[in-house]
C-alpha cells in the first residue's frame, strides 16, 4: 500500500511512511458450508476489575482529558404552543488517560458508587469514589446514568446564564470517533452498545467507558432538555456545553472543558427560528441562515 506522491510531499511524510507492505498466505479452509464453517470468536464476558487501592494522586498517564466541543444541529420546534430550542452536543477524551467508570450497588440499593478508574496500559492502577449512577426508567433510557458528566446552558449576549437543561445525566458510551491520531487512541473503542454499557434495571455492577480519540454526543430535543425559549426576547446568546461541571472527575486538564456557541434567535412566537453562524469557519448546521 502506497500513499499518493502528491499527499507524500504535501504532508512531509517520510519514505519510510509511505510505503507499507503486508505478508499474506492463502490457505485452504475447506467447505464454505455454513453447518460446517469454524465458530467465530466468543463474545467477551466482562467482569469488574480486581481489587485496587482508593487514590487521591492518580498517574498524570493515566488521567483523561475531556473536552467539550460546540454544541450543532440547532432548531427551533413547536411543542404545545412553547418554542423549543433543540441540539446536540459531543464531548470526547484526548487522552492519554481511558476514561472508565465502574459502578457497584447491593441488592437492596436504590443507586450505585461511581469509581473513576485510572488503567496504565489497560491494567487498572487505583481508583477514586466521584459520585453516584442513578437508574434511569423509561424515557427509551431504562439504564444506568452517571450524574456528573456535563452541564448544558443558554447564556445571553453578556454570557450571563439564563437555562440550564434538565439533562444532567449520562450512560457514557463511545458513539463517535473524534480524533483517532491522538496518543494512545483506541481504535476499536469499547463497547459501543448502550445496553452492554449501560446496564439494566437488575445490574449490581456495570461499567462505562469513553476510549481516547472517542466522543459521545446526545442530542437534547424533548421538552425539559431542549430550552424553552418562549419568553426570551429575541437576540444573540451563547449555548454552553460544560463537562465535567462539578470538578468531581479526575482529568489531565480543565482547560478545554466549556464551549460556547453563539447564536441569534429571531422570529415571531409560535415562529421562532435560530441563526448559527459558523464556529471557527466551520459550518456544522448544512444551510447559510447567517449569510443573509
Amino acid at each position: 500500500m502506497t500513499i499518493d506522491p502528491a499527499w507524500v510531499a504535501l504532508l512531509e511524510i517520510g519514505e519510510e511512511d509511505a510505503v507499507a507492505e503486508v505478508n499474506v498466505t492463502a490457505v485452504d479452509r475447506g467447505t464454505l458450508d455454513v453447518a460446517s464453517a469454524p465458530a467465530g470468536p466468543a463474545a467477551p464476558i466482562y467482569t469488574p476489575y480486581a481489587a485496587v487501592p482508593d487514590i487521591t494522586g492518580p498517574p498524570a498517564y493515566s488521567l483523561p482529558d475531556l473536552y467539550a466541543l460546540p454544541a450543532w444541529s440547532m432548531g427551533v420546534h413547536q411543542r404545545k404552543g412553547r418554542d423549543l430550542l433543540g441540539f446536540s452536543a459531543t464531548e470526547w477524551n484526548e487522552g492519554p488517560g481511558t476514561f472508565v467508570i465502574e459502578g457497584f450497588r447491593g441488592p437492596d440499593d436504590p443507586t450505585m458508587d461511581a469509581y473513576q478508574y485510572f488503567l496504565i496500559d489497560g491494567v487498572p492502577v487505583g481508583r477514586a469514589l466521584i459520585g453516584e449512577l442513578e437508574f434511569h426508567a423509561g424515557g427509551r433510557h431504562n439504564h444506568w446514568h452517571f450524574e456528573e458528566f456535563t452541564e448544558y446552558s443558554l447564556l445571553d449576549s453578556s454570557k450571563t446564564e439564563v437555562l440550564v437543561s434538565d439533562k444532567q445525566s449520562w450512560c457514557l458510551v463511545n458513539t463517535d470517533a473524534i480524533d483517532l491520531t491522538v496518543s494512545n487512541a483506541n481504535w476499536q473503542g469499547w463497547g459501543q452498545d448502550l445496553f452492554t454499557s449501560c446496564g439494566g434495571p437488575s445490574a449490581l455492577w456495570i461499567r462505562e467507558v469513553l476510549d481516547v480519540g472517542w466522543g459521545d454526543t446526545y442530542s437534547q430535543y424533548v421538552s425539559g432538555q431542549a430550552f424553552d425559549i418562549t419568553d426570551l426576547p429575541n437576540g444573540r446568546y451563547y449555548v454552553r456545553v460544560h463537562v465535567n461541571p462539578t470538578g468531581s472527575i479526575r482529568e489531565a486538564s480543565s482547560d478545554n472543558n466549556v464551549e460556547d456557541r453563539l447564536i441569534r434567535i429571531k422570529g415571531k412566537p409560535g415562529q421562532r427560528r435560530v441563526v448559527v453562524p459558523p464556529w471557527n469557519g466551520i459550518d456544522t448546521e448544512g444551510y447559510c441562515y447567517y449569510c443573509g
